[in-house]
């Protein structure tokens, strides 16, 4: 089995937790997943099975499309409504108020990254220290948002699709573009709903996945076609 399953991944669950129960199901030699999802997120999970997992940088580097919803007047640790409550406010700020500060938002910049987060900082990850309410200094990464669209909105919560690059933090996004507002914000849901040139209507629902359909288009790709798919990128390397 050398291919990759497009997973929907169920909240709660982290991208390592998924990778190592399918290892395990199925018992699998070499699994690894094409970007992390936070626990509280959904939607599209690549995962790289066996000789395939060399292809997973491909997808790690592409860019994203997520929708979510976001809740104003409230900021936690975590920047989504798994944290813990630090600050909170009355909001009083139009539809037209929030479309206008996302489109402030386009376009290449810095993003500070989250203390929540696995990026390293002396060897150990930033939620290391944010877990022990440390807070440590971090550099700013290039980030570029090629879209932030208002859908709809219920009282404090605002539903959001934002199109961005690799490496961006929608819970940080959501939070930062509480501040431009004079108020605070929180990640509520948050669903992948496309990575690359993959989308939800290829995914399966992890809870749903067998050994009876693990093998089964849409969800499943073997290694051949993901060289056709994923372009003349990939076919300069060796199978």
């Amino acid at each position: 089995m050398n291919g990759m399953l497009v997973i929907d991944k169920p909240k709660g669950l982290t991208s390592a937790q998924v990778v190592g129960i399918i290892k395990k199901r199925f018992n699998l030699k070499k699994v690894g997943h094409g970007g992390t999802l936070d626990p509280l997120a959904t939607g599209v999970l690549p995962i790289f099975i066996n000789q395939a997992t060399k292809l997973s940088s491909y997808l790690l580097n592409s860019d994203k499309v997520y929708e979510g919803t976001f809740l104003l007047g409230v900021e936690t640790d975590t920047q989504d409504i798994c944290g813990r409550i630090i600050a909170e406010n009355s909001v009083v700020i139009s539809d037209l108020d929030i479309q206008e500060a996302m489109k402030t938002f386009l376009g290449p910049q810095q993003q500070l990254p989250p203390m929540y987060s696995a990026i390293k900082k002396k060897g150990k990850p930033l939620y290391h220290y944010a877990r022990k309410q440390q807070e440590v200094e971090r550099m700013p990464r290039p980030i570029h948002i090629f879209d932030f669209e208002f859908l709809s909105r219920k009282d404090k919560e605002v539903d959001f699709r934002v199109h961005c690059s690799k490496g961006t933090y929608v819970r940080t996004l959501c939070s930062d573009l509480g501040k431009k507002l004079g108020t605070y914000a929180c990640v509520k849901d948050l669903k992948r709903i496309r990575t690359g040139i993959l989308s939800m209507e290829e995914a399966i629902e992890f809870e749903k996945l067998n050994s009876q359909n693990v093998m089964f288009a849409p969800h499943y790709k073997d290694i051949k076609e993901l060289y056709n798919r994923l372009g003349t990128v990939l076919k300069k390397q060796p199978l």
